[in-house]
């Protein structure tokens, strides 16, 4: 009997699952309450990846635990339950406990999601101490930086959120009244109403991948630099980073999960790091979207998303020198326009596609299509992924490819 992989929803990482999935002979099934999101949130050529999956069921709501295993029932039995999509993590830990198949703690992901609760935790337990204010209701958001005494520069998000969506570092008294002026309540699913002010870290940001066995058994992937514009887009990374910074993270990123009781499961966690130590930005309790599943598999020489599966399978033992033997490195960097407007113009990806080293190129517009909101992960209108010798050069490689695409581009 086929072994049956069950998938609630999935991001740009899960893609790939389903077509391991289907490479391995498993029955994938993937549930989905919005075929209208993956279109907006996957470049046109990667949409047929869906129909990889062995079976796609539509529900009402994929975030109705009731809802999802009654589903699952018509199924005699099933191996596994993920998801790679950040607003569904913590339903699916519950929905996985509930089928009896392996799951992680859900009370960790509630935690890592809650950017304000996940602060507090870490203070108590003496990981790391960041101030941090919740904001309920934006229209008293100066009472609440006069009252709690704020001090410029500070960082203000969703307290629950993704994709930078809301996210802006405000450095004076203008910078807080054009977040203000800016400010819309987002419609995007796990995007919170609530924001949380916290202090402004300085630093190389970073993101340690991470892939848990059981409570204190975490096999790190790698460490990957990235590159952001508006102070928070993140539009760019490269694997591996290999340095006193790499090093710092890596601990760092171990003490974080062993805190909030992390005991199962892939982890993206992104960091600030300097010469001295290592603090967190947030936790994401699923492996890296926006290309870094493919960034690493060039890296590691292996298949990150299946080994998630085949972790969660039961076929995967702890090792923690897993994937010590990196053989290249790879990144992935996006061209966002100076300005919004309409796309006139846009270079032929075949060119792209030629370039030295590139392996994958993604047009996530095509023209006469309208770019806005330049401060979010969605504004990204082509991403191109690279391999090189080592990391620099992979990120060279992919650089290069996107100043073509400036220079050969055109918004109006």
């Amino acid at each position: 009997m086929k072994k049956v992989v069950v998938f609630i929803e999935t991001n740009f990482t899960g893609l790939d699952a389903l077509t391991y999935c289907k490479e391995k002979g498993y029955h994938s099934v993937l549930i989905t309450d919005s075929y209208e999101r993956f279109l907006s949130w996957f470049p046109a050529s990667s949409l047929s990846k869906i129909d990889q999956a062995s079976e796609i069921i539509n529900v009402n709501n994929s975030n109705d635990l009731g809802e999802l295993v009654s589903v699952l029932k018509k199924f005699e039995k099933v191996d596994a339950i993920l998801t790679f999509a950040e607003i569904r993590t913590l339903v699916t830990a519950k929905l996985a406990k509930e089928m009896n198949v392996k799951h992680s703690n859900s009370q960790a992901i509630e935690i890592a999601q809650n950017k304000s609760l996940i602060r507090k935790i870490l203070a108590e337990n003496k990981v790391e101490k960041v101030s941090s204010v919740i904001i309920k209701d934006i229209n008293f958001i100066d009472d609440e930086i006069e009252m709690n005494n704020l001090k410029y520069p500070f960082f203000i998000k969703p307290l629950h959120g993704h994709s930078s969506i809301g996210a802006s570092v405000c450095r004076n008294d203008n910078d807080l009244l054009n977040y203000k002026k800016k400010y819309i309540k987002s419609n995007q699913d796990g995007i919170s109403d609530e924001l949380v002010i916290e202090d402004y870290l300085e630093g190389q940001l970073v993101s340690v991948e991470t892939l848990t066995f059981a409570k204190g058994q975490h096999a790190i992937i790698g460490v990957a630099d990235r590159d952001i514009i508006h102070d928070c887009v993140e539009i760019g990374s490269s694997f591996t980073l290999d340095d006193r910074i790499a090093s710092l993270a890596k601990e760092k990123a171990k003490k974080i999960l062993n805190c909030i009781d992390y005991d199962y499961g892939s982890s993206h966690i992104e960091l600030i790091v300097n010469d001295e130590e290592a603090r967190l930005v947030e936790v994401n309790t699923r492996v890296g979207g926006s290309g870094h599943s493919i960034m690493m598999d060039l890296a590691t020489g292996r298949s990150i998303v299946g080994d998630c599966i085949e972790c969660s399978l039961g076929n995967l033992k702890f090792d923690e020198n897993l994937y010590s033997n990196k053989k290249r490195g790879a990144s992935w960097q996006c061209f966002v326009p100076n300005k919004e407007g309409i796309i006139k113009k846009l270079p032929n990806i075949e060119i792209l596609q030629k370039m030295k080293d590139i392996t994958n190129v993604w047009f996530h517009y095509q023209e006469n299509e309208k770019v806005e909101d330049l401060k979010s992960n969605f504004s990204w209108v082509v991403q191109v992924m690279a391999q090189g010798e080592n990391r620099e050069a992979a990120k060279f490689n992919a650089l290069t490819c996107i100043n073509y695409i400036r220079e050969n581009s055109l918004v109006e």
